[in-house]
């Protein structure tokens, strides 16, 4: 799906209350390109990917503007790659979990040039219902970050498997850019 050259709005009385995201994306490429998303009150994240492998959200020159705490939110056993540029979002990434596998895992790549991401908290992770983790034991949430004379704002907190450690691999890569964690350490 392409948007090019728009400005997309949503209002709360425009989304059904079952909407939680302005685009579902389960397979394929995402590109919006000098474009303006303005989704005040109408739902909880800008993307949503639910599952798939592979899939590919390139933003440029976009300005999202919302009152929304999420971004992107990733199911467990997805391949996502995002790329911004020239763009701006309020909201952080998040990550929710079946925990019905021996096994779940995430796998994000997410590269920011001349960007803004914020959010007070800009990785978070949750557990779907029921929270039972009576056959997962691994959650492996692979993260690789890398912001060229971007900002990033806020913290992270990612899941711990059964055993109380973290399964995570969370890979940084900052070029002439900042990170504010709002005065917290952030509970990797």
């Amino acid at each position: 799906m392409e948007i090019n050259n728009s400005v997309l709005s949503l209002n709360e009385s425009d989304t059904p209350k079952a909407e939680r995201a302005f685009a579902k994306i389960y397979q394929g490429n995402l590109s919006i390109r000098d474009s303006q998303l303005n989704v005040e009150n109408a739902i909880e994240s800008f993307f949503e990917v639910t599952s798939g492998t592979n899939i590919n959200i390139n933003i440029e020159n976009t300005v999202g503007k919302s009152n929304t705490s999420t971004f992107l939110d990733i199911s467990g056993g997805s391949k996502v790659n995002v790329e911004l540029v020239n763009s701006q979002f309020s909201g952080g990434i998040s990550g929710a979990w079946d925990l019905f596998e021996e096994k779940e895992q995430f796998d994000l790549d997410l590269m920011l040039t001349n960007s803004n991401l914020s959010s007070k908290v800009l990785f978070h992770n949750s557990q779907l219902l029921p929270y039972s983790r009576s056959t997962t034991k691994y959650l492996i949430e692979n993260i690789n970050l890398v912001a060229k004379n971007s900002n990033l704002s806020g913290v992270g907190r990612l899941l711990k498997n059964e055993e109380g450690n973290y399964d995570d691999i969370f890979n940084v890569t900052l070029e002439t850019s900042n990170w504010n964690l709002n005065g917290y350490l952030p509970k990797f």
